[in-house]
């Protein structure tokens, strides 16, 4: 490890060795602007970003009626060649209105303050590590939700697992069965027919 970590916290040293192990991937290509943050990807629990320039509690996206809370001091260390500072804190949320009955969302998200010393470059690291958690589908779920098959298109039920690829052909319009005919010419417009 490039930082030494014994003298942080539990919950501190937790969450910087979840950013080092995301070091690796900060690149031009994965830092984004501070602006392009919406509310929804930075409180999406699990969520990263690494992002242009230190970004402060302020910078990021809330909601009236609370606000970002700085709730432990910055913590500040240097790797061991003294190439790159990062200091750290973690934010959670508080009204702005103890009257107020809005609740405020339970967000727990770690801000690292990458700074290259050498070159004075910064960068900023964010992570949340609790936050929005979206639903996943289940395949317990999807079966419960079977009886909405007849409002989904074929390619849709074949996905949730509401019908096989093979019903769906033998039930399909363009499945044609002329074993029953007569040797005949058989005419079939297909000027507005398509695959796709």
């Amino acid at each position: 490890n490039m930082f030494s970590t014994h003298q942080l916290a539990h919950e501190q040293r937790r969450a910087f060795d979840f950013f080092q192990k995301n070091l690796h991937l900060c690149n031009r290509s994965t830092m984004v602007a501070p602006s392009t943050l919406t509310l929804d990807n930075v409180t999406d629990e699990g969520n990263t970003h690494f992002l242009y320039g230190h970004i402060t509690p302020s910078m990021l996206p809330r909601l009236p009626g609370w606000k970002w809370n700085q709730s432990r001091t910055k913590i500040s260390m240097y790797d061991a060649h003294n190439e790159f500072n990062v200091t750290f804190f973690k934010l959670n949320t508080r009204k702005t209105n103890s009257k107020s009955e809005i609740k405020q969302p339970r967000y727990k998200i770690w801000i690292f303050h990458i700074t290259n010393i050498r070159y004075n470059m910064k960068s900023s690291f964010v992570w949340c590590e609790k936050g929005q958690v979206l639903p996943i589908l289940d395949d317990n779920l999807l079966k419960d939700l079977s009886f909405l098959e007849q409002f989904v298109s074929m390619d849709q039920a074949i996905e949730f697992g509401w019908s096989d690829s093979q019903k769906a052909l033998d039930s399909s319009p363009t499945s044609f069965d002329f074993s029953n005919t007569q040797a005949s010419t058989v005419m079939v417009d297909c000027s507005n027919f398509s695959l796709f």
